[in-house]
């Protein structure tokens, strides 16, 4: 799916989205927040790394995005 969507599912749902290609490593969550943006997920480590996500344009127009069904994690 396109990243708009995604992101309206990831926020609904209150799940951690992905791009295919790194669906093993590392997730995003979308937020609201001006200082957060998008915050990126260590799957393997099931942690937030402290880090936010500046996507490429190759990013934004992708439609290799998927919603997974691991919640968000708690802050």
């Amino acid at each position: 799916m396109n990243i708009q969507k995604a992101i309206k599912q990831s926020l609904k749902t209150k799940k951690i989205m992905v791009r295919e290609e790194m669906k093993e490593y590392v997730g995003f969550i979308p937020t609201n927040d001006v200082l957060k943006g998008i915050m990126v997920v260590d799957l393997k480590r099931k942690r937030l790394p402290g880090k936010f996500w500046q996507p490429l344009a190759e990013d934004l127009i992708a439609d290799d995005w998927l919603v997974t069904d691991k919640d968000f994690p708690k802050a």
